[in-house]
């Protein structure tokens, strides 16, 4: 099968993802801007899928509208009360806010970098990322790791979990 490479703006994207999840399936695209690094970098191909029901796990990435602009973006769940869930990027200080589930249009179920599958921050270590990503604590520690270890010791360590 042939894959077929679109350009397509933020709210072509949000209608698509709509459209695609409405029917149970997922759509892979390439993310875009560098709120989620290093779990989710420029230029990887994410996959969402399906959200089934109600219930988001603390921790999961979603894809979802920003309640004023309406656009389109991944970010962490990072708290939830009721039928409301904080969401915030991995690489900012900000949250997007309090967002109502019927904002919230899929998750992501996959990341590939370079063509080889990422898990790490989508598994079960995903609530311990976004406890440190809650407190600003974890865009603090990446900013201390490009500090403290030269260049070559980070893409060595990273090459290898990533």
């Amino acid at each position: 099968m042939q894959e077929i490479e679109l350009t397509i703006t933020n709210p072509e994207l949000r209608e698509l993802i709509l459209a695609v999840t409405q029917r149970k399936a997922g759509l892979k695209f390439q993310a875009r801007g560098l709120s989620m690094a290093p779990f989710i970098k420029d230029g990887d191909v994410v996959t969402v899928s399906y959200l089934d029901g109600d219930n988001i796990d603390l921790g999961t990435v979603v894809a979802f509208s920003q309640p004023e602009s309406r656009n389109l973006a991944l970010h962490r769940v990072v708290a939830k009360k009721g039928n409301l869930y904080l969401i915030k990027g991995d690489n900012t200080y900000a949250t997007d806010g309090w967002v109502e589930r019927k904002n919230i249009l899929a998750y992501v179920c996959k990341v590939e970098r370079k063509g080889k599958g990422l898990r790490l921050g989508l598994g079960p270590e995903k609530m311990l990322i976004a406890f440190l990503s809650r407190r600003n604590w974890l865009k603090d520690i990446f900013l201390a790791w490009r500090r403290i270890f030269p260049e070559r010791l980070r893409k060595a360590f990273l090459a290898r979990i990533f």
